[in-house]
């Protein structure tokens, strides 16, 4: 079948009644930064690099159950693609992992990030199946780029169910490159990732690129 022909409804990922944003802190705050806008207005005195970098949604994800053969994505990235030691897909793109009972594990399906070095805006699919059947997702978020916005794309009339919370504990991991995402061939494959999709637990990821140095 042709996915161009289907008809379309986007929502927001911060629509709690249809999603769960997992390893994110202050959800009342629309955005994917890794710091809450306080955070970020205090650490900027401190380091500019982690005030930087803290914008980027390195650890981040978007988990949720449909019965859509298609899952599309419509982005806003913060930056260009600029990083020469990343691919597109570590640095800018998205992948996604499924799982169709909770027995199971996740396993990864696919991934999709912007065609051009300049792109910001762009469309691209983050889950491709030939029928419909309901199975739970997780959506891995760009690791060196941020995002100003970010809308779901299911077949309309599609069931769409958040995913509960498995635990009221956290993990914080805090480091450098190597725990931000450098150099993953792509999102699911960061360490926060795989141990958070592993475990079923929420980490949050406060890797900061060459700037994590114990400031107080």
């Amino acid at each position: 079948f042709d996915p161009e022909k289907l008809e379309y409804e986007f929502y927001s990922p911060f629509d709690e009644e249809k999603f769960t944003i997992f390893n994110k802190r202050h959800l009342e705050e629309k955005t994917f930064f890794r710091l809450s806008e306080k955070e970020l207005d205090t650490v900027f005195n401190v380091s500019k690099d982690v005030h930087f970098l803290a914008k980027h949604s390195s650890g981040i994800q978007l988990r949720f159950k449909t019965d859509s053969k298609i899952i599309k994505i419509r982005v806003y990235n913060v930056e260009d693609f600029n990083m020469k030691n990343m691919t597109f897909m570590g640095c800018s793109g998205f992948d996604t992992y499924y799982r169709e009972n909770e027995q199971e594990q996740f396993r990864y399906h696919n991934a999709t990030f912007p065609l051009f070095i300049d792109a910001k805006k762009w469309i691209g699919y983050a889950s491709y199946f030939y029928y419909k059947k309901e199975r739970e997702f997780i959506i891995n978020f760009p690791l060196y780029n941020g995002l100003y916005s970010l809308e779901i794309g299911l077949e309309k009339g599609s069931i769409i169910i958040p995913v509960n919370r498995p635990s009221k504990k956290k993990i914080l991991c805090y480091g450098t490159s190597i725990l931000q995402g450098a150099s993953s061939s792509r999102p699911g494959m960061n360490i926060t990732n795989q141990v958070s999709r592993y475990f079923d637990q929420e980490i949050y990821n406060f890797g900061f690129s060459g700037s994590a140095k114990l400031e107080k």
